[in-house]
C-alpha cells in the first residue's frame, strides 16, 4: 500500500487495527500506521484525533485507546432524534394497526446495527430503513434474552461523520387488544397506576437509553406526532392526555399536561391533543425522553356500542362480532 493512502484508508486501518488490538497507546497506533505503510506520523495522528473527535475512538483513563460501544470502552453510541410519528388504525373488533415513523442521525460513535423487537402476540410486522440495510434472523441461542429476534445489519456503519438524517419505519399488526366498549373484558380499574376501566388509551415513550451502549437525544426542533384513526362513526367520548415520567404506574409529569394543553387552546395552531371527527391527533413540539405520553378515550356503553356495529358495514365479513 503506498504512503499516500488517503484520509479515510486510515482512519479505517486504526479501527481495524483497534477491533483487532484493543488498548493500544498513541505511540504504538501511530507506529502501527507508519509499519503498515498506511502514512506518515503526522498523518496517522491526525486522523486518530479525527477518530476521537467524532466518538468513535475513546481514550480511556489509562491513556490507551479503544473503539466506542467495545467492551473495553462501553461509552455510548449518541443518537439525535428529529421527527417521531406514530399512526394507529383501531378497528371495530379492538384490532390494532400501528407505523412508527423517525428520522435521527448518529453525533457520537458508530451503530453497526439496530436490534428489531416484536411485541408478543402481534400477527404480522416489516421493518424499512433509508440507510442501506440487510435484515438477519436470530436464533435463541444467539440472541441475549434467550428468545427468537431480528436485527437491521447497514452496510455502511451509521457514524457522526456523516450527517445526514435517516428514516426508519416499523409496522406491526396486533390482534384485537383494545376494549371497544365500556365493561368489555380486560384491565380493571386500579387508581394507584392511573387506568380508569371506564377508558381505553394508546401510549408512546421514547427512552434516553433504548438500550446497553446506545443513548438518543432529541434535536432543537424534535417533534412527536401521534393519530390515532378510529372506525367513521365510532361513539367514543371525551379523550384526554397523561403524561407519565417513565413507564405506567410512575408519577405524572403535570407541567407537560399543562404545556400541551395550553397548546391546544390554541385555534390557530395544529399542536395539542385534538379531535377532528373520528381521529385523535396528538402534536407535541420539543418532546421530552423519559416521557410516556398517553392518549386515553372515553368508551361508549355497551348497548352503543352494538348499536353502531349493527348500523355500520365495519364487522368482517359483513357479521357482527361476538360482544361478550
Amino acid at each position: 500500500m503506498p504512503r499516500s493512502a488517503s484520509p479515510r484508508q486510515i482512519e479505517s486501518f486504526l479501527l481495524d487495527h483497534l477491533r483487532d488490538h484493543p488498548r493500544l497507546r498513541y505511540r504504538e497506533l501511530v507506529r502501527a500506521t507508519v509499519d503498515a505503510r498506511r502514512g506518515s506520523e503526522r498523518t496517522a495522528a491526525r486522523a486518530l484525533a479525527g477518530l476521537v473527535e467524532l466518538g468513535e475512538v475513546v481514550q480511556l483513563a489509562d491513556a490507551s485507546y479503544a473503539m466506542a460501544g467495545s467492551s473495553e470502552a462501553p461509552f455510548p453510541v449518541v443518537l439525535e432524534r428529529q421527527w417521531l410519528e406514530l399512526w394507529g388504525s383501531v378497528q371495530a373488533d379492538g384490532s390494532y394497526w400501528s407505523n412508527l415513523s423517525s428520522t435521527s442521525r448518529v453525533v457520537q460513535g458508530r451503530l453497526e446495527f439496530a436490534p428489531i423487537v416484536v411485541p408478543g402476540g402481534a400477527l404480522c410486522h416489516t421493518w424499512w430503513s433509508s440507510h442501506p440495510h440487510r435484515i438477519r434472523q436470530v436464533s435463541p441461542d444467539e440472541s441475549d434474552s434467550g428468545l427468537p429476534m431480528e436485527v437491521m445489519e447497514y452496510r455502511e456503519p451509521l457514524t457522526a461523520r456523516n450527517r445526514d438524517w435517516v428514516r426508519h419505519t416499523f409496522e406491526i399488526g396486533f390482534p384485537p387488544v383494545l376494549r371497544m366498549w365500556d365493561g368489555a373484558p380486560g384491565h380493571e380499574a386500579d387508581e394507584t397506576r392511573g387506568v380508569d376501566a371506564r377508558y381505553e388509551s394508546a401510549r408512546f415513550l421514547e427512552p434516553s437509553q433504548p438500550r446497553p451502549g446506545v443513548s438518543y437525544r432529541f434535536s432543537p426542533d424534535a417533534h412527536f406526532r401521534m393519530r390515532l384513526l378510529f372506525p367513521p362513526g365510532y361513539p367514543f367520548g371525551e379523550a384526554s392526555l397523561q403524561v407519565q415520567v417513565g413507564g405506567s404506574g410512575s408519577r405524572s409529569d403535570a407541567a407537560e399536561v399543562a404545556r400541551i394543553e395550553a397548546l391546544g387552546r390554541d385555534p390557530q395552531s395544529p399542536e395539542g391533543l385534538r379531535r377532528i371527527g373520528s381521529t385523535l391527533s396528538l402534536s407535541v413540539p420539543h418532546p421530552r425522553l423519559d416521557r410516556s405520553y398517553r392518549v386515553r378515550w372515553r368508551l361508549p356503553s355497551r348497548a352503543a356500542y352494538l348499536r353502531w356495529l349493527s348500523s355500520s358495514l365495519h364487522a368482517p365479513g359483513g357479521r357482527t362480532p361476538e360482544a361478550g
